[in-house]
């Protein structure tokens, strides 16, 4: 309850300081002295495309372009973006990138094995190229590529990082590769259609999936078959599963919706005015960020009860608008660090508390 008083009532001194995240810090072209208050990352350049293996450069510097993708690290230790100028970058605690340019197109999607090291990319021209790579960070080489005939709707990898989950704009779906050689592999005998998101059970035995068409599918990994498919509201985008995979969370004309996955029905719906989602696999709660009319931020959650409902949002911290008329389009988040990702090719990073 905010008693009619603007969210800043209710900042403490410490979030006050915070709300300077959103300030850019200037680069002296003298010195080259870069400072950071919790850590902004600036500036960058456009190199070449290097395809089987890409040399590396660590700096401070921003993306060139729209940031389109933000994935996150288990424990937090490491963030990485991908954008429209062919880089990822992958983020430390210290304020620096080890940035690599994989690519000559727009990187649109990128997703995290579980090992931490192992991060596959969709890499397109927005027409007919569209291509997965996959790269090992420890020692910057690209390990595969495949192109596709249709764009990929969705990227992600099974729990225990046996395969690369590709989902397509046609019937067929999703498409498995072995994450170690780049294979096709036959898992599913049952198409999934159209997905924006696919997710595997700890086990590897199953295979939850949500369809823009309004659907929640659950396949047995083992016998390739359908197991169960439930109704569920339609065209959400912005997918996140958490809380042990029981919810779903997604966005749609400026509301966030969480959504059962068990019976698909909806368990919340909040108006929020282009919302970023931020929940990770691991929380009990829904954490997004959204503007206002002003462009400033509002990072909220939407807390469990427990007895599958939630509570109204809760604003954690506010935040000022950012420079240049940029907005946030991308986010992560693990444990209490949240990287925000802006159209600007800027990155911010804070936290919950």
């Amino acid at each position: 309850m905010t008693n009619g008083r603007t969210p800043e009532t209710y900042m403490t001194k410490k979030q006050k300081s915070e709300f300077k995240i959103f300030r850019p810090l200037r680069i002296s072209t003298k010195a080259n002295n870069f400072k950071t208050l919790h850590t902004i990352f600036f500036a960058a350049a456009l190199l070449s495309a290097l395809p089987l293996a890409s040399e590396s450069h660590v700096s401070n510097q921003k993306h060139e372009g729209e940031i389109r993708a933000v994935s996150a690290s288990r424990d937090g230790s490491a963030f990485f973006t991908a954008g429209d100028d062919g880089f990822l970058i992958k983020w430390t605690g210290d304020g620096q990138g080890e940035h690599y340019q994989i690519s000559n197109m727009c990187v649109k999607l990128c997703a995290l094995a579980p090992d931490g090291k192992t991060i596959a990319a969709y890499e397109t021209d927005g027409g007919l190229v569209n291509r997965v790579s996959v790269w090992d960070f420890d020692t910057l080489q690209r390990k595969y590529a495949r192109r596709f005939a249709d764009a990929v709707t969705s990227l992600s990898f099974s729990a225990k990082g046996t395969y690369v989950i590709v989902g397509t704009a046609s019937v067929e779906g999703a498409i498995f590769l072995r994450a170690s050689d780049g294979r096709v592999a036959d898992v599913l005998k049952d198409s999934t259609g159209i997905i924006s998101y696919a997710v595997t059970s700890a086990s590897e035995k199953t295979l939850c999936t949500y369809s823009p068409v309004g659907f929640i599918s659950y396949y047995n990994m083992t016998d390739g078959k359908l197991k169960r498919r439930l109704s569920c509201e339609a065209n959400l985008s912005d997918i996140a599963s958490f809380d042990g995979d029981m919810f779903f969370a997604g966005t749609k004309n400026d509301t966030v919706y969480v959504v059962s996955a068990l019976s698909g029905k909806t368990a919340a719906s909040v108006a929020a005015r282009s919302p970023v989602l931020l929940t990770s696999a691991d929380d009990k709660n829904v954490y997004y960020i959204a503007s206002s009319a002003s462009r400033t931020y509002s990072l909220s959650m939407l807390e469990s009860r427990g007895d599958k409902t939630f509570s109204s949002p809760r604003i954690l911290k506010n935040f000022k608008s950012l420079p240049n008329g940029e907005a946030i389009r991308a986010g992560a988040k693990a444990g209490d660090e949240i990287v925000l990702a802006s159209s600007g090719g800027n990155v911010f990073r804070t936290t919950t508390f």
